[in-house]
């Protein structure tokens, strides 16, 4: 799908479709990451942890690059947009 705007880009990350915008490198999209526990890494996420060890993650926006994977923030050129897409992965 292509010229979609940040709410049915939204939408369709809660779908489990990963979305990029048009003019993006080709290595470049985001996706949803669900609310999980994940082991502690860190003495930090160790004094956030449940009694199991895990800390709670709530959702969150990742953004893939060639570098690696990262928290998403939009630029408000990102918000306003209307040229997300869809992206298919290898």
């Amino acid at each position: 799908m292509n010229n979609l705007n940040i709410s049915q880009a939204i939408s369709l990350m809660r779908e489990g479709m990963p979305v990029a915008r048009l003019d993006w490198e080709n290595d470049r999209f985001i996706y949803l990451v669900p609310a999980n526990e994940y082991p502690a890494q860190t003495e930090v996420a160790k004094t956030l942890a449940k009694e199991n060890g895990k800390v709670p993650y709530l959702e969150y926006i990742a953004e893939a690059t060639d570098k690696g994977i990262k928290m998403y923030s939009p630029t408000c050129e990102d918000i306003l947009a209307e040229d997300w897409i869809t992206v298919k992965l290898a």
